[in-house]
C-alpha cells in the first residue's frame, strides 16, 4: 500500500459515521415507531423461519445473494471478521445485512429494529455506491457495532441503545454515535485485506 493509499484509508476510518452527516455511518436506535407492528411481524417470521443449512453464520443474515457473497468473502479473508461472527453466534441478536441506495445512508448504518421474546433484531445497511474496496471494511465496522449492542443486555430499546453509546461512544447529535472499537476494527480489517491481496497478487 503506497503512502497515498494509506492516507486515503486512514481518512475513511476517521471520517464521521453518522446518519445526517455528509459521509455518515451510524449506530441508530429504533426510529420507526409507526412501522413497529409490521416490523414485529417480519421479525417473528424471520426468527421462526427454517434455517438455511448452508448458512455458516446463522445470526448474520444476508438480504440478497450479493450480500451473502460479501459476508462469506470478507470472513474468508479476515480473521477479525471471523472472530466477530463467532462471538455473535453465541448472542441473542439476529442482524440482517443489506446494500442500499438510500441517500440517508451515505456509507453505512447499524440500527436496532426490535427486541421481542429474548431476541434482538438489528439491521446493517451499507450504501451500494461506496467504493468496492470499502464494502468489506464497512461490514466489519458495523459488525463491531452489532457486537457492542449484543454484549449490552440493556440495549433492547431506543433508550437502552442511547445509554450504551453515551457510555462507550461519542455522540454526534440525536441518535448518532461512533466508537473507537469500531474504527479500530475497520482499520485492522483494511490491513488484513491488503495483506491478503498482496499475497494473492
Amino acid at each position: 500500500m503506497d503512502a497515498c493509499t494509506r492516507r486515503s484509508s486512514r481518512r475513511a476510518v476517521e471520517r464521521s459515521h453518522f446518519v445526517g452527516d455528509r459521509e455518515g455511518r451510524s449506530v441508530s436506535a429504533l426510529d420507526v415507531p409507526l412501522l413497529f407492528p409490521l416490523l414485529l411481524g417480519l421479525c417473528l417470521a424471520s426468527a421462526s423461519a427454517p434455517r438455511d443449512p448452508d448458512a455458516p453464520y446463522p445470526r448474520v443474515r444476508a438480504v440478497t445473494p450479493l450480500v451473502r457473497s460479501l459476508i462469506a468473502d470478507t470472513a474468508a479473508r479476515s480473521l477479525t471478521v471471523r472472530e466477530l461472527l463467532a462471538r455473535l453466534a453465541g448472542s441473542d441478536v439476529i442482524v440482517h445485512v443489506e446494500l442500499t441506495g438510500s441517500a440517508q445512508i451515505p456509507t453505512a448504518r447499524t440500527k436496532l429494529v426490535a427486541a421481542v421474546s429474548g431476541v434482538r433484531f438489528l439491521r446493517i445497511a451499507i450504501n451500494a455506491g461506496v467504493p468496492f474496496a470499502d464494502l468489506a471494511p464497512l461490514l466489519a465496522h458495523e459488525l463491531q457495532h452489532v457486537l457492542e449492542i449484543a454484549e449490552e443486555p440493556g440495549a433492547v430499546s431506543e433508550a437502552g441503545v442511547r445509554q450504551l453509546y453515551d457510555r462507550i461512544g461519542r455522540a454526534r447529535g440525536g441518535d448518532r454515535y461512533e466508537t473507537d472499537a469500531a474504527q479500530q476494527v475497520e482499520w485492522v480489517v483494511r490491513r488484513e485485506l491488503s495483506r491478503v491481496a498482496k499475497i494473492g497478487g
